[in-house]
């Protein structure tokens, strides 16, 4: 899943900019999840919680208390891979904002023309980054994208990974590193060990849930809470992806 904020204080112009992501990346068959945050201090106070918890941050530079651009600094501090995207209706403030490794700045008055632009271009850099993971295994590397993984699964001290066609046992011993690689990108523990693929949840039941190759698996009473809610929320994220 990706994952994106943005950070604006007009919030009809956050809604549209809400909108209009939405419906693009789900037509490039990108599963996205968006939070709206009305001032930087929102922004910062995330990463202060919750380091490296986006893909993209859409920032506006002119908000009340602490700009755009002091936000910017802020969460470079925790996060230097996040794509940042800045928002203005001052086109003087484009030479301010490369300092922080920008990805576009987009002009409010030029908006239509220089937003398409930017998706465009931002979709070809999200595929790069989440369509192909390379794996170490006994056998050798293999080459997996995420729509391609059922589950990973921690057995007798080896993380397995589970696909729809095959089982691979990779060289990466601690489960940790998975969890903290995949949780970002659409996969929910079950149970102690067990990450699966929120994309192939085809049902939830009582203390388990059906996947699309109907595998049926245990969730744990623990992490049950939080399994239905990303189940939930993706599934009203599809119904919502139009303009």
């Amino acid at each position: 899943m990706i994952r994106i904020a943005i950070c604006e204080d007009e919030k009809w112009f956050s809604q549209i900019l809400e909108k209009k992501i939405k419906t693009y990346l789900f037509q490039e068959g990108f599963d996205i999840h968006i939070d709206c945050y009305e001032n930087g201090q929102e922004m910062i106070s995330v990463y202060l919680h919750n380091k490296n918890c986006f893909d993209v941050i859409f920032l506006d530079i002119m908000m009340p208390k602490i700009n755009g651009l002091e936000v910017a600094k802020k969460i470079r501090i925790y996060d230097k891979e996040v794509i940042l995207i800045f928002l203005t209706s001052k086109n003087e403030e484009v030479y301010r904002v490369f300092q922080f490794n920008t990805f576009r700045f987009i002009r409010k008055k030029y908006f239509e023309q220089e937003f398409f632009e930017m998706l465009q271009a931002l979709v070809k850099v999200l595929h790069e980054r989440v369509n192909k993971f390379i794996f170490s295994t006994k056998e050798g590397l293999i080459k997996l994208s995420v729509t391609e993984i059922l589950y990973f699964e921690l057995v007798n001290r080896n993380v397995e990974v589970q696909t729809f066609l095959n089982r691979y046992r990779l060289c990466i011993t601690v489960f940790k590193e998975i969890a903290d690689s995949f949780t970002r990108k659409g996969f929910v523990n079950i149970y102690r060990g067990k990450l699966v693929n929120v994309r192939y949840i085809k049902e939830i039941q009582k203390n388990q849930i059906k996947l699309d190759n109907e595998e049926v698996l245990t969730v744990s009473r623990y992490c049950m809470p939080n399994v239905k809610k990303i189940f939930f929320e993706g599934l009203t994220a599809t119904k919502n992806q139009s303009f």
